[in-house]
C-alpha cells in the first residue's frame, strides 16, 4: 500500500470499536518468512498470498465464513 502498510490498517481496524470485528484477511505478494511471522503476530483471520488463483481466493473467503459460521 503507497501510503500506511497492511498491517496499520490492520491495527486501526481493530481499535476501533465500531469496526474491531470485520473480519481481515491479509491478500499480498509478501511471502518472505519475516513478513509472514510480523502478520501473523497480528492474528488475522487469513493470510493469501497474490499468487494464487482468483478461484482459490474466493473459495478461502467461503473457507471462512463457512467455518466461522458453522464454529459457533
Amino acid at each position: 500500500m503507497p501510503i500506511i502498510n497492511g498491517d496499520t490498517v490492520f491495527q486501526m481496524i481493530r481499535s476501533d470499536a465500531d469496526l474491531a470485528s470485520i473480519p481481515i484477511i491479509f491478500l499480498t505478494s509478501s511471502s518472505d518468512k519475516e513478513t509472514v511471522t510480523q502478520i501473523m503476530k497480528l492474528h488475522p483471520d487469513g493470510y493469501l498470498l497474490k499468487s494464487i488463483g482468483p478461484e482459490q481466493v474466493i473459495q478461502s473467503i467461503e473457507d471462512y465464513f463457512y467455518k466461522s459460521k458453522h464454529d459457533h
